[in-house]
């Protein structure tokens, strides 16, 4: 496999660095080499050499988003996978795609301290658990979100 590495017990970490300059955020994923491919083979098929041509991971594309840190009135793209948001200045409105794209996953997370209040809303006709909106007001407050493929978000889990 290109550009991984391995320690001492033959497991491999891959990391992903993403967000800004000043902030950046690091994933990293550490498995044993054999549980990554067997995990990979078992979802795609038996590709034994299905790495050999894998390039580098060199950031996103341009206007392509994993995480999002805004400061404003947003509208969710079906590509991102968490919104921080700083509601400092004021109210600020989430707005998710539609729920027509099965099992979406997003995280949105109130980062700043204030008493003004995210509020995430659903598009359209689309509801979160039966409500068009749900409401973050507390410092690190967070909904992760799945969507149902028709009409409805799913809370995974909040705080």
């Amino acid at each position: 496999m290109p550009d991984d590495k391995r320690d001492e017990k033959g497991e491999v970490s891959f990391s992903i660095t993403t967000g800004t300059a000043a902030q950046p955020l690091v994933f990293t994923y550490k498995a044993p080499a054999r549980l990554f491919i067997q995990k990979f083979n078992e979802l795609l098929g038996n590709f034994p050499n299905m790495f050999e041509n894998l390039k580098p991971f060199s950031g996103l594309e341009e206007n392509e988003s994993m995480i999002k840190f805004v400061a404003g009135a947003y509208v969710v793209s079906p590509s991102d996978s968490a919104v921080i948001v700083d509601a400092s200045a004021g109210n600020v409105l989430i707005s998710l795609p539609t729920a027509t794209y099965m099992g979406l996953h997003i995280l949105i997370v109130k980062e700043d301290a204030s008493a003004n209040t995210v509020q995430v809303a659903a598009y359209g006709n689309d509801t979160i658990e039966g409500s068009p909106s749900k409401t973050l007001s507390a410092q690190y407050s967070k909904v992760y979100l799945v969507s149902d493929g028709v009409s409805q978000w799913y809370v995974i889990s909040s705080a």
